[in-house]
Protein backbone atom coordinates (compact mmCIF):
# COMPACT_ATOMS: atom_id res chain seq x y z
CA UNK A 1 0.00 0.00 0.00
CA UNK A 2 1.06 3.55 -0.62
CA UNK A 3 1.38 5.84 1.96
CA UNK A 4 -0.04 9.17 2.09
CA UNK A 5 2.02 12.00 1.13
CA UNK A 6 2.06 15.45 2.34
CA UNK A 7 -0.41 16.65 4.78
CA UNK A 8 -4.09 15.50 6.00
CA UNK A 9 -5.82 18.28 5.68
CA UNK A 10 -9.43 19.37 7.48
CA UNK A 11 -11.58 21.88 6.06
CA UNK A 12 -14.98 23.59 6.90
CA UNK A 13 -17.04 24.67 3.70
CA UNK A 14 -19.72 26.06 5.84
CA UNK A 15 -22.37 26.23 3.67
CA UNK A 16 -20.64 27.34 0.89
CA UNK A 17 -19.32 23.41 -0.41
CA UNK A 18 -16.46 22.72 -1.73
CA UNK A 19 -15.46 23.24 -5.61
CA UNK A 20 -16.47 20.12 -7.76
CA UNK A 21 -18.54 18.64 -5.34
CA UNK A 22 -21.32 20.76 -3.70
CA UNK A 23 -21.25 19.30 0.00
CA UNK A 24 -20.55 21.43 3.14
CA UNK A 25 -19.35 20.38 6.59
CA UNK A 26 -16.04 19.39 7.41
CA UNK A 27 -13.82 17.51 5.10
CA UNK A 28 -10.67 14.91 5.52
CA UNK A 29 -8.26 14.71 2.66
CA UNK A 30 -6.08 12.09 2.25
CA UNK A 31 -3.71 12.43 -0.95
CA UNK A 32 -1.45 9.71 -2.75
CA UNK A 33 1.26 9.61 -5.16
CA UNK A 34 0.82 6.29 -7.40
CA UNK A 35 4.64 4.72 -7.31
CA UNK A 36 3.54 0.63 -7.65
CA UNK A 37 0.38 -0.83 -9.97
CA UNK A 38 -2.21 -1.27 -6.76
CA UNK A 39 -5.84 -1.05 -6.66
CA UNK A 40 -6.35 -1.17 -2.92
CA UNK A 41 -5.59 2.12 -1.00
CA UNK A 42 -5.86 2.72 3.12
CA UNK A 43 -6.91 5.87 4.62
CA UNK A 44 -5.43 6.77 7.97
CA UNK A 45 -9.53 8.73 8.50
CA UNK A 46 -11.66 6.11 9.72
CA UNK A 47 -15.04 6.35 7.39
CA UNK A 48 -18.57 4.75 8.91
CA UNK A 49 -20.93 3.07 6.57
CA UNK A 50 -22.96 6.67 6.32
CA UNK A 51 -20.04 9.04 5.59
CA UNK A 52 -19.71 10.58 2.13
CA UNK A 53 -16.68 9.76 -0.01
CA UNK A 54 -15.63 12.09 -2.77
CA UNK A 55 -12.12 10.09 -4.85
CA UNK A 56 -10.26 11.94 -7.26
CA UNK A 57 -7.29 10.47 -9.91
CA UNK A 58 -5.59 13.37 -11.16
CA UNK A 59 -8.42 15.48 -10.46
CA UNK A 60 -11.04 14.25 -12.02
CA UNK A 61 -14.01 13.14 -9.57
CA UNK A 62 -14.63 9.15 -9.83
CA UNK A 63 -17.70 7.31 -9.14
CA UNK A 64 -18.63 5.26 -6.22
CA UNK A 65 -20.31 1.26 -6.34
CA UNK A 66 -20.03 -1.68 -8.11
CA UNK A 67 -19.14 -1.48 -11.50
CA UNK A 68 -17.87 2.02 -11.37
CA UNK A 69 -14.42 3.46 -10.69
CA UNK A 70 -14.25 2.59 -7.21
CA UNK A 71 -15.76 0.67 -3.92
CA UNK A 72 -15.11 1.30 -0.19
CA UNK A 73 -15.01 -1.17 2.64
CA UNK A 74 -16.31 0.04 6.09
CA UNK A 75 -14.14 -1.03 9.26
CA UNK A 76 -10.76 -0.88 6.88
CA UNK A 77 -11.29 2.21 5.94
CA UNK A 78 -10.11 0.91 2.06
CA UNK A 79 -10.77 2.34 -1.29
CA UNK A 80 -10.84 -0.36 -3.81
CA UNK A 81 -10.29 0.78 -7.81
CA UNK A 82 -12.13 -0.99 -10.33
CA UNK A 83 -9.12 -1.14 -12.36
CA UNK A 84 -5.35 0.23 -10.94
CA UNK A 85 -4.39 3.84 -11.00
CA UNK A 86 -0.96 3.87 -13.98
CA UNK A 87 2.50 4.57 -11.83
CA UNK A 88 2.47 8.53 -11.73
CA UNK A 89 -1.03 9.10 -11.03
CA UNK A 90 -2.37 11.38 -7.72
CA UNK A 91 -5.25 10.20 -5.94
CA UNK A 92 -6.88 12.26 -3.28
CA UNK A 93 -9.98 11.04 -1.07
CA UNK A 94 -11.92 13.14 0.68
CA UNK A 95 -14.00 11.74 3.66
CA UNK A 96 -16.94 14.23 4.87
CA UNK A 97 -17.76 14.17 8.47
Amino acid sequence: MPAATGNLVIYDTGTKGMRNSGRTGLAVDQDYDVSTTQTAFVTTQAFLAGSTIDVYQNGRLLREGGGNDFTRTVGTSTITFATSPPTGAWVRVRIWT
